[in-house]
């Protein structure tokens, strides 16, 4: 998340994949409710055959 943060900062392109079934990244940075309301977790990636365009 650290590494994602600094690179965001700085203006660079990044893409942070939180892997972790806790949520700590989206929690973190507060996106968690807009993540599960518009159905975007990697679960549905994953899982639910979601395309990686809306996931990501």
């Amino acid at each position: 998340m650290n590494l994602a943060a600094t690179c965001a900062a700085r203006a660079l392109r990044t893409l942070l994949v939180d892997l972790n079934p806790h949520v700590p990244a989206t929690e973190s940075f507060g996106v968690y409710e807009r993540v599960v309301s518009e159905r975007r977790a990697l679960v549905e990636l994953l899982y639910g055959g979601a395309p990686v365009e809306e996931v990501a």
